[in-house]
């Protein structure tokens, strides 16, 4: 199955869906990179 022989709806819940993905992926790497520099921090203080 081609890209080009979907309908344009499909192809445009899977970009949808795909930049769902990218977003959740990063905030969860935004999260975890917050969560150790907070816990650096405390550590120090």
């Amino acid at each position: 199955m081609k890209f080009n022989d979907l309908r344009v709806a499909h192809k445009m819940w899977s970009v949808i869906l795909g930049l769902l993905l990218l977003m959740l992926a990063a905030a969860v790497s935004t999260q975890l990179y917050s969560r150790s520099v907070t816990d650096k921090t405390e550590a120090l203080v």
